[in-house]
């Protein structure tokens, strides 16, 4: 039993970092195979470079299918991948074989049923360690009683799924590395995201790449390739990562440094394409103690930043600074019980109307690590009041971070892991269906192009120019024959047909994002047969 217990206190001297997603973890690429070096597996192991460590295990295992090491480094290196978290289970199964008092063991196997979703088994996992734990684990029994919490409230969310629609915003986007934070203008005229892609940075021991600022702007409707942030040092040697923006992109929030990002929050000028001007933000923000995400209000007056100074609630917090006539920034107050709990906020965004605070935060109704949530502000109280969870699947049982929602309110940003995606986290545009699209009117007059002869009447019938379905059919006005129709984002294709009258058929494309034109005018004349 100390045997054991000495060597899981031994693996997990870097359990803290396990199950934390501030920073997304993806491994560089190793062209060497595995050889089943037990030095070299325990190397990566303690460097958190889980893929390569997974593969040196398994070759050992073959040789030694029995050894508790081997079998139990190897079950943490299945919790940290992508995917095949509940792998674990069987490896961890076999250290509690041979002590069936192993708690941190449980507690492991807790988590990795939870990741997939088998609420009832990881709080059964749970429960045991409660029942087993020792003063020697790594995880306390609190931390197992919010993890049953987070199952529970994870059971009860999933019920009830939202109706939305994620969009993988392609490769001109992502890569098959971590993309993450991204922060789109209120018009979503462009978006910047954090990347950790092979792109020159050096790699670091976890066997990741020194993360870089991205930048991509739109063009009819569609993002470009994401190239680094034109004026961003992005230091191969060092970390750079977004961390704020307001709404209209003309001030960029970032932090950079040895990876694991901290230290002073940065805010830069972007203006005609190029971030400059980067300096620490004022003392008041930036202090001796741990500031990790900042934003602006509507009218830049204001920063909404998260620390975990003293006289907040716990952990992490979101306070608020506000900036006097004289341009002096007044001492930062905190944002509040009904925003902060004792556990842990981060990621704050308004809405474009200012309306909505939307935020990261571990406490409230979360259904796993961090969830999103939203809190709107109360005139009486002058404070974001009643947060409530954006619910599954935006938010999930892993960490979900950041959200940036869009002007109309029917799209948001995020970064999630999912099995459509190019590897790794990606960036995505979720679109809440229960918010209706923004629609392009459609407008014009139909005319002869002769004088001697004169329309009378005409039909217009409007087909999805993908599949050729039918959108609609239309009747201009009899007296003006002018027409309206009001078309979704989309392409159509036009059909117009007036007796006596050559039939005329065009395209339209209604594009969205900053490209968006809430009015198209189209006269049309048409030709006598």
């Amino acid at each position: 039993m100390k045997n054991l217990l000495l060597l899981l206190i031994l693996s997990l001297l870097v359990a803290p970092a396990i199950f934390s997603q501030d920073t997304p973890v993806s491994v560089a690429s190793d062209e060497s195979p595995a050889a089943g070096d037990e030095t070299k597996a325990d190397q990566f192991f303690f460097d958190e470079n889980y893929k390569a460590a997974l593969d040196e295990y398994l070759v050992l295992l073959e040789e030694s299918p029995e050894d508790l090491k081997y079998n139990f480094n190897t079950g943490l290196c299945y919790l940290n991948s992508d995917f095949n978290q509940i792998k674990a289970i069987p490896y961890f199964e076999k250290v509690v074989f041979y002590d069936e008092e192993a708690s941190t063991v449980y507690y492991l196997m807790g988590k990795a049923y939870q990741v997939d979703h088998q609420f009832d088994r990881a709080i059964d996992m749970f429960n045991k360690f409660i029942e087993f734990h020792d003063m020697g684990s790594e995880f306390s029994v609190e931390e197992a009683q919010i993890e049953i919490e987070y199952c529970e409230n994870a059971y009860e969310l999933m019920k009830f799924p939202k109706d939305c629609t994620f969009e993988n915003l392609g490769e001109h986007i992502n890569s098959p590395f971590p993309d993450y934070f991204p922060f789109v203008t209120n018009d979503e005229r462009f978006v910047v995201y954090t990347s950790k892609r092979d792109d020159g940075s050096e790699i670091i021991p976890n066997g990741t790449y020194a993360s870089n600022i991205y930048f991509s702007e739109v063009k009819n409707g569609e993002y470009q390739d994401g190239i680094p942030m034109p004026g961003a040092t992005n230091d191969p040697a060092e970390s750079e990562v977004i961390v704020g923006m307001s709404g209209d992109g003309s001030q960029i929030l970032l932090m950079k440094g040895e990876e694991g990002v901290s230290g002073d929050i940065l805010s830069g000028d972007f203006q005609d394409g190029k971030l400059s001007n980067i300096k620490p933000l004022d003392q008041k923000v930036n202090s001796k103690y741990r500031e990790i995400a900042a934003s602006y209000s509507l009218d830049g007056n204001s920063i909404y930043f998260v620390s975990d100074r003293p006289n907040g609630y716990g952990g992490t917090d979101i306070w608020i600074i506000k900036k006097l006539p004289n341009g002096k920034w007044v001492v930062p107050f905190n944002a509040g019980p009904d925003v902060n709990t004792e556990r842990d906020e981060d990621f704050p965004n308004l809405s474009p109307d200012g309306e909505f605070l939307y935020f990261s935060s571990k406490g409230h109704f979360s259904m796993g690590g961090y969830d999103i949530f939203k809190a709107k502000w109360n005139l009486d109280s002058l404070r974001f009041v009643n947060p409530r969870n954006l619910g599954y699947p935006i938010n999930s049982v892993d960490d979900d971070m950041n959200f940036r929602i869009s002007r109309s309110g029917r799209y948001g940003y995020m970064s999630a892991l999912r099995e459509d995606g190019y590897g790794d986290y990606d960036i995505y545009r979720v679109t809440i269906n229960e918010v209706e699209s923004e629609y392009s009117v459609l407008r014009g007059e139909i005319t002869s192009a002769e004088p001697q002869f004169e329309v009378l009447s005409a039909e217009i019938t409007v087909t999805y120019l993908n599949n050729g379905g039918l959108f609609g059919i239309y009747t201009p006005n009899p007296n003006s024959l002018r027409y309206v129709i009001i078309l979704p984002p989309g392409e159509f294709e036009v059909f117009v047909d007036s007796p006596g009258f050559e039939p005329v058929s065009f395209e339209v494309k209604i594009l969205g994002k900053s490209s968006f034109q809430p009015e198209i005018e189209r006269d049309l004349k048409l030709i006598a047969k």
